[in-house]
């Protein structure tokens, strides 16, 4: 059994000065860990918020990249040296789990219609399971799929999605029913997954820039501190761009 956390970025980053809305992606990123992994995940994860804030119980926040990034919510009064640490812990922390990390990655300059941050949420949910789906039939596996729960008509589109994409399959299906929706706070898997997420949106944008804008000298381009970050699981993630690049590994 195969259990896949399922999270999304892309919804901000078009706020950040000199950035075009038309220059971002969206995000939806799932990491896979066997059923008899996710009570180590658990632990990891609980351990790191305990080490992080004494004051709260793990429960009671959630680990979240837009979070870190801004110094909002409970890391109002972080400074930034603290958050992008906080930012190389989870990374270090996939890095070491034994999980897998897939990403679809939707570069929003080259689709040809504008869409929606709902659309393309439908439309990156349904490639997930493509692959996902054809993944478990290889494996003759089973999986079920662990979502951050949102608005309840979100919720119910995504639903709809799954159902659509369930009986377009020659073959039964490999899901143990529909997504669960859940508080990513109460899902160490979901909290993993923003943060996957929201760094391979980084990463994404930093590929993008460095082909829209090549650096002509001599020195080597700096990456910036949470594209680092991200380096440090990289290699367990399988990029499924949208809408034109083939499948690959590691950075955008």
């Amino acid at each position: 059994m195969i259990h896949f956390y399922i999270d999304e970025s892309g919804t901000s980053q078009s706020k950040q000065p000199g950035k075009r809305p038309e220059e971002d992606f969206f995000v939806l990123s799932a990491v896979s860990l066997a059923a008899t992994d996710c009570p180590l995940a658990e632990r990891e994860v609980l351990q790191l918020k305990r080490n992080w804030i004494s004051a709260f119980e793990p429960e009671e926040f959630e680990i979240k990249g837009r979070y870190l990034r801004q110094g909002d919510d409970v890391y109002s009064g972080w400074d930034w040296a603290a958050r992008l640490q906080a930012f190389h812990d989870v990374a270090e922390l996939m890095a070491r789990l034994p999980c897998q990390i897939y990403t679809v990655l939707i570069n929003r300059a080259k689709l040809e219609t504008r869409r929606t941050h709902q659309e393309l949420y439908g439309i990156a949910f349904r490639h997930l399971l493509e692959h996902l789906g054809r993944g478990l039939a290889e494996q003759n596996e089973l999986g079920m799929l662990f979502v951050d729960t949102r608005t309840d008509a979100e919720n119910k589109q995504l639903v709809q999605v799954y159902r659509a994409w369930e009986k377009q399959q020659d073959q039964q299906g490999r899901f143990l029913g529909t997504p669960w929706f859940g508080r990513s706070e109460f899902y160490a898997g979901i909290q993993l997954a923003d943060v996957a997420a929201y760094l391979a949106n980084i990463a994404a944008m930093e590929s993008y820039a460095q082909e829209r804008e090549p650096d002509d000298t001599d020195k080597p381009r700096r990456r910036p501190p949470l594209v680092d970050a991200y380096q440090r699981f990289a290699e367990k993630v399988t990029l499924l761009p949208l809408p034109d690049k083939k499948e690959g590994h590691g950075v955008p």
